[in-house]
């Protein structure tokens, strides 16, 4: 038996920004995360509240700096529990 080692068939690895930080806010933590995969010049953003609900953006972001700041302005203008409260999450499709 041999170890198969082929780099096509490998994920590109994630790269984490430094501008990924957790915040507080109306005393709920929330983790604002910045990635992209190595092989992207696009970033991505993830929040995930201090229930462990994930929201992530559709769209990418030309810089990390852009992406972390879209996540403060949101949780700013539309307040920690709204932004956690649920009506935002779309449940995944029973087939």
């Amino acid at each position: 038996m041999s170890d198969i080692s082929n780099s096509d068939t490998l994920e590109p690895k994630l790269v984490r920004s430094g501008k990924s930080m957790t915040v507080a806010m109306d005393g709920r933590r929330f983790s604002i995360e910045v990635f992209r995969h190595e092989t992207d010049q696009t970033w991505t953003l993830r929040v995930v509240d201090d229930l462990g609900r994930s929201h992530t953006w559709g769209d990418p972001f030309q810089s990390d700096r852009d992406a972390r700041d879209t996540a403060i302005r949101t949780l700013d203008q539309v307040g920690a529990d709204l932004f956690s409260g649920g009506d935002n999450i779309l449940p995944f499709r029973k087939s």
